[in-house]
């Protein structure tokens, strides 16, 4: 539109692409817009180029210049995912340590691992697919808690998360893994939340395993490698203290 004024018709075509058909020349303006909801949980793109959405893209059309393609994207705006070893939680933080291919962790087999996931709600929607590599033992659901990480006068506390589910994903396309999903309740926005679990390591050597936590369009990994043990031990080690 120039002013109140229809200058061009529009359709989408089979690839979804907004098609206005003879504009006249003149400078004309793109600006997006939707509801609060969307608007707080995507960001429009272009060119790996973040903008707000109040903004106008400008388009000059003329005689030389009749044939105008702009590209945009409509993306997530990633969570501000950490996923590692979980090492350790005082008043004041969460310590998770990152291990991946380039920096990777080793351990004993039997060795039971404490892994943790921090993230902020963004919408009362939110919830979490956590994908376990079969190379660990014995894993089951009710290996994983969730936690709300509360700041009261600086000091951080853990809370456990009421009301959250957890089941096992249908699809059958899991490479040698489990997917849990992990349905949260009505959390309001701007709420932390830890996600602990614990995972027992097979007594063989393997170079790399890895799982995978996602959140919304957000994935991280968290990759450690095993060591095979020749100690006859009956209780499993632990690496890195325990939540509580």
């Amino acid at each position: 539109m120039r002013g109140d004024e229809i200058v061009a018709k529009q359709f989408i075509n089979a690839t979804n692409e907004v098609i206005f058909d003879t504009v006249p020349t003149g400078t004309y303006y793109i600006k997006f817009d939707s509801s609060d909801e969307v608007k707080n949980d995507y960001q429009v793109e272009k060119n790996s180029e973040i903008f707000s959405w109040d903004k106008n893209h400008k388009i000059e059309v003329n005689y030389e210049n009749n044939h105008v393609i702009e590209t945009f994207s409509i993306n997530q705006v990633p969570f501000n995912l950490v996923h590692g070893l979980f090492k350790s939680q005082t008043n004041q933080e969460i310590t998770i340590l990152e291990s991946t291919p380039s920096s990777l962790t080793t351990v004993d087999g039997e060795t039971l691992v404490n892994f943790g996931a921090t993230f902020t709600i963004k919408n009362n929607t939110d919830c979490a697919k956590l994908r376990v590599s079969e190379k660990f033992k014995d894993f089951s659901k009710d290996s994983i808690q969730v936690f709300k990480i509360e700041r009261n006068s600086e000091k951080l506390s853990l809370k456990p998360l009421a009301g959250v589910e957890i089941n096992i994903d249908s699809d059958i396309n899991q490479l040698n893994s489990t997917i849990y999903n992990i349905n949260l309740p009505n959390v309001s926005v701007g709420t932390e939340i830890l996600i602990f679990y614990t995972a027992l390591t097979s007594n063989e050597d393997l170079p790399l395993i890895t799982n995978t936590i996602t959140v919304g369009a957000t994935m991280k990994d968290v990759s450690i490698g095993v060591k095979a043990n020749d100690k006859d031990e009956e209780i499993p080690n632990s690496y890195l203290p325990d939540l509580f």
